[in-house]
């Protein structure tokens, strides 16, 4: 059986939940204190970050790596598709999560100065907007649920509580998207969802 290591807060925990959950995969659940990762978390990563899985010596980190070798690894139901154009567009899609909007996500999260809040938002409008012409007409990005919605989703099922980034702020698409992935069941049971829906705090990062 593969080993996660992962804690309940981290939403790159969260991405590689969702995927075990999507393909119905148990795994033994190993959960690490972020503020004190144990030393087997150092062994097994260098940077003593967590998600890792782990089996049978085989160990694989950072949570975009680990998604897609559980999809390779069981492929159905199939999150990245086969389709060598679809694999490429959900790749620039996870890109563009972790370059374009991870940043400013966070920055707008934690700062509490006013120019900067306003600089972070001027930065995320433009993934925003390029979400909104990918979801026109669809449900989730490629039309079916993928790897791609996995990438973006524990972010933005917090991104309406954002600083001045209400409803009305955000493209009708996204915020349709937004609450589709609420709505799945296996990010919605997600611990992450649920211990935000049970505090208000600034959201920690892992990788």
């Amino acid at each position: 059986m593969i080993t996660l290591y992962h804690a309940k807060e981290c939403p790159f925990c969260a991405r590689v939940r969702i995927v075990f959950e999507e393909k119905r995969v148990p795994y033994k659940s190993v959960e690490v204190d972020l503020n004190a990762p144990p030393e087997e978390v150092s062994r097994l990563n260098p940077r003593g970050l967590v998600p890792i899985i782990e089996e049978n010596g085989f160990v694989v980190r950072e949570s975009a790596i680990i998604s897609e070798y559980l999809d390779d690894r069981f492929p159905e139901p199939s999150l990245m598709t086969w389709l060598p154009e679809k694999r490429a567009k959900i790749r620039l899609l996870i890109e563009s999560c972790d370059a374009d909007f991870l940043g400013p996500f966070y920055r707008l999260r934690q700062t509490r100065r006013e120019e900067e809040q306003e600089k972070a938002r001027a930065a995320i409008m433009p993934v925003l907007e390029y979400l909104s012409r990918e979801l026109k007409g669809k449900k989730f990005l490629l039309g079916n649920f993928s790897m791609a919605d996995i990438a973006f989703a524990p972010w933005m099922i917090v991104l309406d509580r954002l600083p001045g980034l209400g409803r009305e702020q955000i493209p009708e698409p996204v915020a349709a998207w937004i609450e589709a992935l609420r709505a799945r069941e296996t990010i919605g049971s997600d611990p992450y969802w649920q211990g935000l829906l049970a505090r208000e705090e600034p959201l920690k990062r892992a990788g």
